[in-house]
């Protein structure tokens, strides 16, 4: 089941490659480049049966991954006061 941040993905023949974990969530994730999906993994927002894994962890049949994506913070941008001859 999908919450508004997180994301559940199954192993299936469908969509098994032998391949490693960052490298096979790079192809099911359109928004997320490979640098943002290891310091999820490297943060713990990506498991894999419930654990915790490196990026290097090769994806197998049946493998259940989820992917909870922090909330993320509005910034706000303030204009700086700048003295233009």
């Amino acid at each position: 089941m999908n919450t508004p941040n997180k994301i559940t993905y199954v192993i299936s023949k469908e969509n098994y490659s032998e391949t490693r974990l960052d490298k096979w969530l790079t192809t099911q994730s359109n928004n997320l480049s490979r640098s943002h999906i290891i310091l999820l993994i490297d943060q713990g927002h990506i498991t894999v049966n419930g654990k915790s894994v490196k990026s290097s962890y090769v994806v197998r049949l049946n493998d259940k991954i989820e992917l909870l994506l922090p909330e993320t913070k509005p910034t706000q941008l303030v204009p700086a006061d700048m003295m233009i001859f």
